[in-house]
C-alpha cells in the first residue's frame, strides 16, 4: 500500500466549494511536492541530513536541528487558507504556563519562543502566518494582519481536552475564511472556533515558508529562527482555501490506520478525491514558486 494515498483516491465527497490544493509534502518521494506545482522542499542546512523515517507503505521527518526549506512564498494579502498536516512530539517545556501571553489580545511578549514548538509550518506570525505546538501541548496559530487599518498580531490558542506533545500522532486541520472564520481541527474534532479577523498579511514584505522552523525569510532557504522543531512531521498540505468539514473527518478516518493499528475505517458512502486536487488558482492568496519555475498562481 502506498501510504494513504490510495486509500484516498477512493473517496469521493461532493460539494459545492472545493479547496484546491496548493503545496502536498508526503516524503514518499524525499521532498518532493506532490501537489503537481513543483514547491520541492530542500534541507535548510546542507551541512546537515534530514531523517525520513517510516514503513514501505508511509514515510515522515524526523527533526531535529534541520528544516525543510520551501520554493514558496506570500508577498500579499491572504483570504482564505486550509492546512491539514500530521505531527508526533513530545516536546515540552515545564517554564509554560502562559507566561508572557495576554489570553484578552492573543498575543506574546518577546520571550515567546522559550515555549514553543517551532514550527510545523511557519511563513512567519508577523507577516503571515505561523502553527505550532506550544510548550505544554496545545495548538497555536498565529497571524498578522492589516485589515483594520493598523498592524495586527494574534496568536490563538486551542486547548483540547488532551495535551497533543503525549508522543503520539495526531493530525491538525486549521480554517481560515470570511464564511467559517478561523476554525482548528485535531484528529477531526473542532477544538477551536473564532471569528474572521479580515485578511492575513497586508504588511507587504515577502516571506518564504519552512517546515519546522520559524521563518524570516525574504529569499527562498535564508533567514530561519534555527528554533528546529523537536518530533515528527508527515502529509503537509497546503489549501487556498478552507477545508470542508466532511472532508476532515473522512480524510481523518481514512489515514489514522497509517498511523495506528487499528482496523481500518470504512470508507463513507459519499466518495472524496481529497489529496490529489491541483493547485490551479490560489483564490485566497498570491503564493509563488522561487526559480526558474516563477509564477503567480492566480494567473
Amino acid at each position: 500500500m502506498l501510504k494513504n494515498t490510495l486509500l484516498i483516491t477512493l473517496l469521493i465527497v461532493s460539494f459545492s466549494s472545493q479547496a484546491e490544493l496548493v503545496g502536498y509534502w508526503t516524503f514518499e518521494d524525499g521532498l518532493t511536492d506532490s501537489s503537481g506545482n513543483g514547491y520541492d522542499g530542500v534541507v535548510s542546512n546542507s551541512n546537515t541530513e534530514l531523517d525520513i523515517l517510516g514503513t514501505e507503505a508511509n514515510h515522515y521527518v524526523n527533526f531535529g536541528d534541520n528544516s525543510i526549506a520551501l520554493p514558496m512564498y506570500y508577498d500579499s494579502e491572504i483570504e482564505s487558507l486550509g492546512l491539514s498536516i500530521w505531527f508526533n512530539t513530545s516536546y515540552s517545556s515545564p517554564e509554560y504556563e502562559y507566561d508572557g501571553y495576554d489570553k484578552d489580545t492573543h498575543v506574546y511578549d518577546s520571550a515567546w519562543t522559550s515555549y514553543i514548538n517551532s514550527s510545523l509550518i511557519d511563513f512567519d506570525r508577523s507577516d503571515y502566518y505561523s502553527l505550532v505546538v506550544t510548550g505544554n501541548g496545545e495548538i497555536m496559530f498565529s497571524y498578522s494582519s492589516k485589515a483594520s487599518g493598523t498592524w495586527d498580531l494574534y496568536d490563538i490558542v486551542a486547548e483540547g481536552d488532551v495535551a497533543y506533545n503525549d508522543g503520539e500522532w495526531h493530525k491538525v486541520n486549521v480554517n481560515y475564511s470570511e464564511d467559517g472564520g478561523l476554525q482548528i481541527y485535531v484528529d477531526a474534532e473542532l477544538i477551536l472556533s473564532e471569528i474572521y479577523t479580515g485578511y492575513i498579511g497586508g504588511v507587504g514584505n515577502t516571506r518564504y515558508g519552512f517546515i519546522g522552523d520559524n521563518s524570516e525569510a525574504e529569499t527562498f532557504n535564508s533567514g530561519s529562527n534555527n528554533l528546529y522543531y523537536n518530533g515528527m512531521i508527515d502529509n503537509v498540505a497546503i489549501y487556498d482555501d478552507a477545508i470542508a468539514e466532511e472532508v476532515i473527518i473522512d480524510s481523518y478516518a481514512a489515514e489514522v490506520s497509517t498511523y495506528y493499528d487499528v482496523p481500518l475505517f470504512n470508507a463513507p458512502s459519499s466518495l472524496c478525491l481529497l489529496f490529489l486536487f491541483r493547485g490551479r488558482k490560489n483564490r485566497g492568496s498570491r503564493m509563488r514558486h522561487a526559480g526558474p519555475r516563477t509564477r503567480d498562481i492566480d494567473n
